[in-house]
């Protein structure tokens, strides 16, 4: 994963070096693939073409499980908690309902994989 962030961080600054934004993204999508569930480090990968299709597929992972986050909160929306931050992430929320739905295949769950 130190590969992964010195590459992205060597092609940020090579395209601009005040893109400050543009490091901070790459720094939280690392930090993602990293520690909140999707355990990039465990593949153990060198080669950076297969690093590089395994990421392209886990930021695909990502937008999905957003987007089911998103829309589940559109239809109830997630609690606030005291200090005005929601009680679960979007990304959390989404996760949770994609990994119900795979691994507790029941026949009200069916009619998502027809």
């Amino acid at each position: 994963m130190a590969y992964f962030s010195s590459l992205a961080y060597k092609k940020l600054s090579e395209k601009d070096p005040s893109s400050d934004i543009d490091k901070i993204l790459a720094e939280t999508l690392c930090c993602i693939f990293k520690t909140r569930r999707f355990c990039l480090e465990s593949t153990h990968f060198t080669d950076p073409t297969r690093l590089r299709k395994l990421v392209a597929l886990l930021t695909l992972a990502l937008c999905w499980t957003i987007k089911v986050g998103l829309i589940l909160h559109q239809i109830q929306p997630i609690a606030l908690k005291k200090h005005g931050r929601r009680a679960k992430s979007l990304f959390s929320l989404g996760f949770e309902h994609l990994r119900e739905l795979v691994l507790n295949p029941c026949p009200r769950n069916q009619s998502y994989f027809r």
